[in-house]
């Protein structure tokens, strides 16, 4: 398993270390997995890198996007995009659209349509994308920005912080339960979010128990935490 889904082997090497830290094969497992993915990460970071540059030439000598697409996401969706640095950011949500009623925020950072994954494409490719993948619904997968204050005394555990349980999953740490009128929900979090990050700082493959140690910081009166949703919208005609 691990040869074949390192990300799945790692999940379960740490979950049997944290179970039992005394088991010294599944600590020793869980550092090689662990090292295996951070290889393949740089060398997809990489890789990024030289598909951002290639990709920059190509905008370069290419025409502008047609103004039309921009004036149909409007209408028809209500939103506007912009591309940033290798992602597709939602610039504005026009009030009472499809993307409002979905829950679509400017700011937020669209990273798939359908599971296509729309990092570097060009905003022409993206619009299209939106207005002609699907005549109805749209499903998106959107990364946003979470700012949650925290009440004194700083340091507290970090469900009094939440007010609500994480757990790591197979998917990534994820918000499994989160009480009504807490913090957590008053600042936009929401049941089953996937974070993956912590005051910016990505936690892909961070142990549980590191996660908590973030987020209780006695040293910060507030906490970013950067979520992955899926949204559906409704396009209108």
């Amino acid at each position: 398993m691990a040869r074949q889904e390192p990300g799945k082997a790692y999940f379960y090497y740490e979950k049997a270390h944290r179970l039992n830290p005394g088991y010294k094969e599944a600590y020793e497992k869980m550092n090689y997995v662990l090292g295996r993915l951070f290889r393949e990460e740089q060398r997809a970071k990489q890789s990024e890198v030289e598909k951002r540059e290639a990709i920059k030439d190509w905008q370069e000598e290419s025409p502008l996007a047609d103004k039309n697409s921009e004036n149909d996401l409007e209408k028809h969706i209500g939103v506007r995009i912009k591309g940033e640095a290798g992602s597709i950011r939602i610039k504005e949500v026009l009030k009472n659209s499809p993307a409002f009623n979905a829950g679509l925020k400017a700011n937020d950072t669209l990273v798939s349509v359908w599971g296509r994954l729309t990092g570097y494409m060009p905003e022409d490719e993206v619009a299209h994308i939106l207005l002609e993948e699907s005549p109805g619904e749209l499903k998106l997968s959107v990364d946003r920005d979470i700012i949650l204050k925290k009440a004194k005394p700083l340091g507290r555990d970090y469900r009094d912080i939440i007010g609500g349980r994480l757990d790591m999953l197979i998917d990534g740490l994820t918000l499994v339960a989160l009480e009504d009128g807490t913090a957590g929900q008053k600042s936009g979090l929401t049941k089953d979010d996937l974070i993956i990050a912590i005051d910016k700082r990505s936690i892909r493959y961070t142990p549980l128990k590191e996660a908590i140690i973030m987020i209780e910081n006695k040293n910060k009166s507030a906490v970013t935490f950067t979520v992955r949703r899926g949204l559906t919208i409704w396009k209108g005609k």
